[in-house]
């Protein structure tokens, strides 16, 4: 791969990161705005297309968000932000999908009692890589650090400084970001996310979610899959 394209695949998997980071935390006015105009649609099969995906590969994995064509802004916002809630936060029958790398392994695991989120070992080596690359995210004392949005936007932090390295033409410096990424994909990313989004993509399909929720999390789970397998191929 010439440099042009290396820096273009890198640009690409960065930027879908950073949608990724966007699109898993409490969704906001702008989210709703980027899906009911087209834009989110767009940017995320443009990230796909610029790692050499296919263009109809990339419209697939968005399909169910252009379900939000022509939708009403608030009523968007508002039944997604229903479906984060049922899926994230604790309900009278606990917590759906815990979006934490720690809790998920907690339960994952069947150990009895609630997680702990800011202090176990898990989540404490978690802040550990992201400090060592003096990346932590803005949030870190109030959010725990391996949360799904905050290991996205990790992978965001480092690819995007890889693809500043490549066009600068420093190779040292895009290798130790390229290493530094494949570390932490391989030793946090592909150890939870797959099973996260997995779950994720069931528990979206049930009675109590609302239609556009369940487009949105469907489209969330199906964009995920893609970005997972070009973290898996990234080296």
């Amino acid at each position: 791969m010439d440099t042009e394209n290396e820096v273009r695949c890198a640009v690409g998997v960065a930027d879908a990161c950073e949608i990724l980071a966007v699109a898993t935390m409490f969704p906001t006015p702008e989210l709703a705005q980027a899906l009911c105009d087209g834009g989110m649609q767009d940017d995320a099969r443009a990230c796909l297309e610029d790692c050499g995906a296919s263009c109809e590969r990339a419209a697939q994995a968005v399909s169910a968000w252009d379900d939000f064509n022509g939708a009403d802004q608030r009523d968007a916002l508002s039944q997604i932000r229903r479906g984060y809630s049922l899926l994230f936060v604790r309900q009278k029958d606990g917590v759906a999908v815990w979006p934490y790398e720690s809790a998920h392994f907690h339960r994952a695991e069947g150990k009895k009692g609630e997680p702990v989120l800011f202090r176990s070992p898990l989540t404490l080596a978690v802040e550990e890589a992201m400090k060592k690359e003096n990346a932590l995210p803005q949030d870190a004392r109030v959010e725990p650090c391996d949360s799904v949005w905050n290991e996205f936007g990790f992978m965001a932090k480092l690819y995007g400084r890889k693809a500043v390295a490549l066009a600068e033409g420093n190779e040292e410096m895009s290798r130790a970001h390229g290493r530094a990424a494949r570390a932490f994909v391989e030793e946090h990313i592909l150890a939870w996310l797959p099973r996260f989004f997995d779950e994720v993509a069931r528990r979206s399909k049930g009675p109590d979610m609302d239609a556009l929720a369940r487009s949105y999390y469907q489209g969330l789970s199906a964009y995920a899959r893609e970005v997972l397998l070009l973290l898996e191929k990234e080296e």
